[in-house]
């Protein structure tokens, strides 16, 4: 993922207090999950990251049952 991708979504981030799944494919072409898990996530614990195996970019197209049990886990902690 281009450094300017990201530095925008962590500024835009670092004004949103509220919580935020992050879910990302393992293959994702744009970025290594744990480096762009590191900058969006930015500490906060209330920003839970999802690595999802065998997906790229379209993780929820590619893998919606991962995404989908994610997502559920989330809405209901």
């Amino acid at each position: 993922m281009p450094w300017w991708v990201v530095l925008l979504l962590a500024s835009t981030l670092a004004t949103f207090e509220g919580p935020v799944l992050g879910v990302w494919g393992r293959d994702d072409a744009t970025g290594l999950p744990e480096r762009v898990a590191a900058a969006l996530r930015m500490g906060s614990d209330v920003r839970p990251w999802v690595v999802v195996e065998d997906a790229g970019h379209w993780v929820q197209y590619q893998r919606p049952a991962q995404v989908n049990a994610a997502l559920l886990k989330w809405f209901s902690s």
